[in-house]
């Protein structure tokens, strides 16, 4: 028997409430085991509550309401079990009710709230999150915190086909775990509930149109009424009835205040919410749902069940479950459109009754269950088998390193290779768009880092941990508690169990907080990839001695290291002669084809005689200040140029007011970062990148691809990307060096026209680099 959990945030009537009540209804307790969670049903004006339509067979936990019981005893417990954060965001009786469970599959139903608790929470070998709107369309819809929680969701669920292709298309990561179930609906109970009295009855055999939707943006009442104004106009009689939740006090105060001043007071009737819509919408003679987007309205399928004939706006769920002027009348979403459609369709009564004709005994619940039964019986969890592990810090932070391997691991994908990425961080909406079909991993894979956020008491108790685990968590807190604890030292090591698990890693910084858990990991192939000159970096400063200190022999704990250029593993060898057999060379790939794509200009260019570009990180080893000081003298001395520096960094302010206090801002410019630096880099005279150290800058290929001389000092592996007087000019890492080869291309201004003819013919060689890369990982 599956053990299933479904968690919402409320259980007041709307359509997303009313499906999962009607699939909790239908579903075989022979072979299921169920449990709903309701987060937050706290009080809320004029809604109704499906908490007493639920089967008998769910086990239901009402969390607000267990809450009101809670005594003081439960509180201190609930201080001993759960962290601030925990209880800050829900209720401790959710918490209580899910301790110590491990569920098969784990639903959070609905986009309109955070699924952090199924997420972070809920144990369970698959979770779904339950989709019920069109995300593209959804205006409400927070993307970003939403897909922050992503990769702890197996399946994202969606009520229609349209709306999982259109969400799919505004998401593409998405594709790979989106499947669709329709809104499944109770016939035989709303068939019943028809059959009732209700409180309102139609006079002078009027024409009845029923709207039944909560008073929201989406649902757009406003236009209703445009469309009803019209309607008068041209002599139309009916009676427009909406039922639905009026807790948007301020829109529903706007729709009757324009509902009163067009004099439809008694025609545009707003009943509000009503426990048994259903006994309206058979007295109905049409039944309207006109809303701005939907993903699979549940009041269309209720009127198909009870036979009434439906217009409705072509959303993405609509078109779906309508076919035009057979089951039903679909129409754009102008006021006239609607007007000429609702006319057509109140003043031919042989159309009404045909529509009713061909929706007689509509029931698709059999098909429903089917799709859900088959989602249970063979869905698989998304932790598949990895090929390859690449370790990144920080994956938000797209410096050159960072570009570089997005750009081998959408190769590696495109071969068919299974790649995850480990990170601290978690992947903002741009790289999960970047690295489609890419795994991420965090902080909520790594069960130590688990252990140590938890309460102890929490851990002490906890049947999921080991006994060794649980007296872990004791010195983590003995230690803290004598200010001896170090995350570093105590917590951060035990990852090697997590990446052990894998055949090959890749970790892409020479200084990542992660080497020394890869180095001690069981993985068959680990890789080192250096995008430094090395030699130079490691003794900049106190931090990167302290950090390589033992990399001589943590190193020989890996399979390969991979270094730019010949000559930066000149003096790697150098520095450690018994390394020598596990470096390879190999540089970065370029995207080519996108730089020139992206270089293309918007606008006719307007340059002063010299204009120079810098794209890179603003920080320390990029030598800003020794810059402005050059460019000031440069100034003084008369020379005209202009610099445009593009990138963020931490020393973005410093530099910008070095830039102010030096009297040029009206020569050198500060972009911040861009997305798209490619037209300014291809519109300048010439690329310049004067730093202290570099390994393999991809921004320098990424100007001789477009066709601009590189200034460029003779630091790393950059020897090998300039052929001096060829594509650019190599300088001496010296301020007095710097200062005349600047001064040497300003008063030799037509030299940068003969490099760029010179460049005309460069081509950069990415399938030699692919074809290093696959020896590398041994492909």
């Amino acid at each position: 028997m599956k053990k299933l959990l479904f968690v919402i945030n409320q259980l007041y009537k709307g359509g997303a409430e009313t499906s999962l009540v009607n699939l909790l209804n239908h579903l075989d307790y022979s072979k299921y085991s169920v449990e709903l969670l309701i987060l937050n049903q706290c009080p809320v004006k004029d809604a109704v509550s499906l908490i007493n339509r639920i089967n008998k067979s769910v086990t239901v936990c009402d969390a607000y309401m267990e809450y009101q019981k809670i005594t003081i005893f439960d509180r201190i417990r609930a201080k001993a079990l759960y962290t601030i954060e925990q209880k800050g965001a829900y209720y401790f009786t959710a918490l209580d009710f899910i301790k110590d469970k491990y569920y098969d599959w784990a639903f959070f139903v609905g986009e309109w709230c955070s699924p952090s608790f199924v997420a972070y929470e809920v144990e369970a070998n698959i979770k779904a999150a339950w989709m019920h709107n069109d995300l593209s369309e959804a205006e409400y819809f927070d993307a970003e915190h939403y897909f922050y929680f992503a990769d702890m969701f197996d399946y994202f669920i969606f009520v229609s086909k349209h709306s999982l292709d259109s969400s799919v298309a505004a998401f593409p990561f998405l594709k790979k775990k989106a499947v669709t179930i329709y809104n499944i609906n109770d016939i035989d109970y709303i068939r019943k509930r028809a059959e009732e009295q209700s409180d309102y009855k139609i006079e002078n055999n009027k024409l009845m149109v029923l709207t039944c939707a909560n008073f929201r943006p989406q649902k757009n009442h406003l236009r209703q009424i445009e469309v009803m104004v019209e309607l008068k106009k041209r002599g139309v009689e009916f009676v427009w009835v909406n039922i639905g939740a009026t807790s948007d006090e301020g829109l529903v105060s706007r729709v009757k205040e324009i509902r009163d001043e067009n004099q439809l007071t008694d025609q545009f009737l707003i009943f509000g919410p009503k426990e048994n819509p259903y006994s309206y919408m058979k007295q109905a003679d049409i039944v309207a749902v006109l809303s701005d987007y939907e993903s699979w309205s549940m009041v269309i399928t209720e009127a198909k069940i009870l036979g009434k004939p439906i217009i409705a706006t072509k959303t993405s769920g609509a078109v779906e479950q309508i076919e035009d002027k057979r089951t039903g009348i679909l129409t754009d979403f102008s006021v006239s459109d609607i007007t000429d459609c609702l006319e057509a369709l109140l003043n031919n009564e042989k159309v009404r009754e045909q529509i009713k004709n061909n929706i007689n005994g509509f029931d698709n619940t059999k098909e429903i269950i089917d799709s859900f039964d088959e989602l249970i019986c063979e869905g698989v969890s998304s932790k598949e088998n990895v090929d390859i592990l690449y370790v990144i810090d920080d994956i938000n932070y797209m410096g050159g390193a960072h570009i570089a391997t997005e750009l081998q691991i959408r190769e590696f994908v495109k071969i068919g290779k299974k790649v995850a990425i480990y990170s601290s961080n978690v992947p903002n909406l741009e790289i999960r768009e970047k690295l489609l079909g890419v795994n991420f991993l965090g902080l909520k894979n790594f069960k130590e880092n688990t252990i140590f956020t938890s309460r102890l008491t929490y851990c002490l108790f906890s049947p999921k941990l080991t006994k060794e685990e649980r007296m872990r968590k004791l010195r983590y807190t003995v230690s803290s508690y004598l200010k001896k604890f170090n995350y570093n030292e105590m917590v951060l090591p035990k990852i090697t169990i997590l990446f052990s698990k894998y055949p090959t890693i890749c970790v892409i910084s020479e200084a990542s907080l992660y080497r020394k858990a890869i180095a001690e990991s069981n993985c068959e192939i680990k890789i080192q990839w250096i995008h430094t000159d090395y030699c130079e970096w490691k003794d900049k400063n106190d931090w990167t001695k302290k950090i390589t200190l033992n990399d001589a022999k943590l190193y020989q704990k890996f399979t390969t290291i991979v270094v730019l250029t010949d000559n930066i593993k000149a003096k790697f060898v150098k520095l450690y002669p018994h390394l020598e057999s596990k470096i390879i060379v190999n540089k970065n790939l370029i995207p080519v084809d996108e730089i020139k794509e992206k270089s293309k200009p918007l606008s006719p260019k307007n340059r002063k005689p010299v204009h120079f570009v810098t794209i890179g990180r603003i920080s320390f080893e990029k030598s800003y200040p020794r810059l402005i000081k050059i460019l000031s003298r440069l100034k003084g001395e008369g020379y005209l140029f202009t610099w445009t520096i593009v990138g963020g960094g931490e020393d973005f302010e410093r530099v910008k007011l070095l830039i102010s206090t030096s009297g040029l801002q009206d020569e050198v410019t500060m972009t911040g970062p861009l997305s798209n630096p490619f037209r300014i880099l291809k519109e300048s005279d010439v690329f310049a990148l004067l730093s202290d150290y570099e390994g393999l800058p991809n921004t320098i290929y990424e100007a001789l691809v477009l066709g601009v001389p590189v200034l460029a000092t003779n630091v790393g592996g950059i020897s090998t990307q300039i052929t001096d007087g060829e594509n650019g000019w190599l300088v001496e890492n010296n301020e007095r060096k710097i200062e005349s080869m600047l001064e040497t291309i300003l008063m030799n201004q037509e030299r940068i026209d003969a490099l760029k003819e010179n460049l005309k013919s460069y081509i950069y060689d990415n399938d030699k680099v692919i074809e290093i890369n696959k020896k590398i990982f041994h492909i």
